[in-house]
């Protein structure tokens, strides 16, 4: 079996191999000690940035790990090491890199949770409706946006009577 050359240099054998995994994706990085050194990845140097840039072909670029929430000052790359946000804004800040992580924990990327018995997935959604509703109400009121608020205080009984005889009329069938 012939050796594996250096992905830099193409002449040496490479004795040194990193393995990259990210969202599923193998990336390998195979390089003798001469070009190691060069690159200063040593024993002593600083291994993972230094790893990063070199499989990012030299440059490096922003990541996931850097964002920064601007209120707490926690990185991503805090979070996944503490398993813990530092406010309450993390979850705004952190949302896009959140899903894949949210994907692999709950098979989706917004948490439903179970449903109580006898409710549906309609009822669940009328409910969150209602207070997405309820939300714009108070933001629209506190904004002084009467017409807005009004239109939604009126869809809003709407909704809450809707349900009610949907409610009245399913004690009744039982």
């Amino acid at each position: 079996m012939t050796p594996m050359l250096c992905q830099f240099c193409g002449k040496n054998p490479a004795t040194i191999h990193f393995t990259e995994i990210k969202e599923e994706v193998k990336r390998e990085l195979h390089i003798c000690e001469e070009c190691a050194n060069e690159k200063g990845l040593g024993s002593t140097g600083p291994l993972p940035p230094m790893l990063f840039e070199l499989m990012q072909g030299g440059r490096r670029e922003s990541t996931d790990e850097d964002l920064k929430c601007p209120r707490c000052g926690i990185t991503f790359g805090e979070f996944r090491t503490k398993g813990r946000f530092g406010c309450p804004h993390d979850y705004e800040i952190f949302a896009e890199p959140m899903g894949p992580l949210l994907e692999k924990i709950h098979g989706a990327r917004s948490h439903t949770g179970r449903l109580p018995r006898g409710r549906t997935s309609v009822d669940t959604a009328v409910a969150d409706h209602l207070l997405r509703l309820r939300r714009e109400l108070k933001d629209s009121v506190r904004a002084e946006n009467y017409e807005d608020a009004a239109r939604i205080r009126d869809e809003i009984k709407s909704l809450e009577s809707s349900m009610s005889e949907s409610a009245a009329s399913g004690t009744e069938d039982a």
